[in-house]
């Protein structure tokens, strides 16, 4: 998952704790450009990604509207479309199932790891 503009910095913690930031630090770069390069990945990952979902699939030739199916949040913006057009089909019962899989998997895998952690 991608986080915010906000957090973008927060992408490099793993990379801190392992070691792998101290090994890019020895590069001829400089640690500003090492810096907003990372963050700038972020970003523009995270605008890729909602392209593909809030694009109207009406636009988009048949190989992207495959490729965004592939994406579950596609299937949660479909079932709002279809609520903001007054549609209960199953468009809508669709994408309740795919956000309660999402929030179902968010709280398991937060359980997850608390009891890893201690």
């Amino acid at each position: 998952m991608t986080l915010p503009p906000r957090f973008a910095g927060f992408g490099l913690l793993p990379e801190i704790s392992s070691g792998a930031h101290e090994r890019m630090l020895a590069t001829p770069a400089s640690r500003a450009s090492l810096l907003l390069g990372r963050i700038t990945q972020d970003v523009a990952l995270m605008l890729v990604q909602s392209v593909l979902v809030l694009l109207p699939m009406d636009l988009v030739p048949g190989w992207l509207y495959t490729l965004s199916r592939l994406n579950p949040l596609a299937h949660v913006v479909d079932a709002e479309r279809a609520l903001f057009a007054g549609q209960w089909g199953t468009d809508v019962a669709v994408g309740w199932v795919v956000a309660l899989v999402l929030v179902l998997s968010r709280v398991i895998g937060a359980r997850m790891v608390r009891r890893g952690s201690s």
